[in-house]
């Protein structure tokens, strides 16, 4: 990234593991043996890192292409095509072959195009779908952030409540909207492809960049109400979803309704974002602490493609010796997930820097130059 942020890559290893912990709460999802207490973190706390990525994906977009330099759209258009579109394909269509869907040969080659264009070929390949049409408008966002601040900070602080309501309104009324059978599957997938539910939170990535000393001024000088305000959004989270089990609810409908588009789910999201980005300064963490984050963000992109590869191998392990999704199964999985996974984005990456094949390698599963 041009003009390195710290803070920013140090953001981007810390989600990565929270997104794997989405996951494997999602495989246990079902189980009674799992406590509702360790459920509560892996996928009810930890799905702030969702938006949370959008966030230091336009963070990180504007840093390197900065609003007072000229930006050659044809050279940016064929790196980020290079860069997510290309590992993305690749990707897709190494899930489908690796864990294909239950249809027949048949039914898989006539639906292909739509696996791909709604990016459900994989259940975690959705963000970068929704990452390339930000991508792709991305002339659009700079023009917004040309404005002065007059406009650009009253419109941001707008943006918050008609995101909740945007989402909202999408996920709980869009499913009765009667549409052509031509556009139901647009409708239908709205969540894997449409980039105005995470609209906010890159709009607030693309702020963060374009006024970074302002930005890190105003958190730095109110410190002690991001503490608050983290520890009123957790407890709020919390609260709610203590009080759908007290009512009888599932888990999954726990998930359902505290997803990270929802009001108290996004309300965490921008608390913790506050918080993180504050706490994660260079010059609050101990040098060890440092080079430790600033390789897991270095490999956070291979193990965000690979984890469900590897743990669906270990649920399989799991499955085939009887476990039940307990406690300690449960944390078993996820250390085994994220090790693994790190340890597979490590070889790939030092499989990359051979020439010819490697380097070839490195192009199509990491979108390497």
């Amino acid at each position: 990234m041009t003009n390195r942020v710290h803070n920013i890559e140090y953001m981007r290893g810390l989600a990565m593991f929270g997104v794997i912990a989405i996951h494997v709460g999602a495989e246990a999802l079902s189980e009674p043996a799992l406590s509702p207490h360790l459920f509560l973190f892996l996928e009810i706390f930890s799905r702030f890192c969702v938006p949370l990525f959008f966030f230091v994906s336009a963070f990180g977009l504007f840093s390197s292409h900065p609003l007072t330099k000229p930006l050659s759209y044809a050279a940016y258009y064929k790196r980020r095509m290079q860069a997510v579109l290309v590992p993305y394909l690749v990707w897709s269509l190494f899930y489908i072959v690796a864990i294909p869907p239950i249809v027949d040969t048949d039914e898989l080659l006539s639906s292909l195009h739509r696996l791909l264009f709604f990016g459900i070929g994989a259940y975690h390949l959705y963000f970068m779908v929704i990452l390339l049409w930000f991508y792709f408008f991305f002339p659009v966002w700079r023009f917004c952030f040309s404005f002065s601040d007059k406009i650009v900070v009253p419109a941001l602080v707008l943006l918050f409540p008609a995101q909740l309501f945007f989402n909202q309104y999408s996920t709980q009324m869009l499913d009765h909207l009667a549409v052509s059978p031509f556009w139901q599957p647009f409708f239908y997938y709205r969540l894997h492809t449409w980039p105005l539910h995470y609209l906010f939170p890159f709009f607030l990535g693309a702020f963060a960049a374009t006024r970074r000393a302002q930005w890190n001024r105003t958190l730095g000088r109110h410190r002690l109400l991001l503490t608050a305000f983290f520890a009123a959004a957790a407890a709020w989270l919390a609260h709610e979803y203590y009080a759908l089990l007290a009512k009888g609810s599932s888990l999954e409908t726990a998930v359902n309704t505290l997803q990270q588009l929802s009001l108290p789910g996004f309300t965490f999201f921008l608390a913790a974002t506050l918080l993180l980005y504050y706490l994660l300064a260079p010059s609050r963490l101990p040098e060890w602490l440092k080079r430790l984050l600033t390789y897991l963000s270095g490999h956070s992109y291979c193990v965000y493609l690979i984890h469900p590869l590897l743990l669906t191998a270990l649920n399989a392990w799991r499955s085939a010796n009887s476990l039940p999704f307990s406690n300690s199964v449960t944390l078993w999985i996820y250390a085994g997930t994220a090790i693994l996974s790190l340890l597979s984005a490590i070889a790939i990456d030092k499989l990359s820097r051979f020439p010819l094949g490697g380097r070839l390698l490195g192009r199509l599963l990491l979108g390497k130059k």
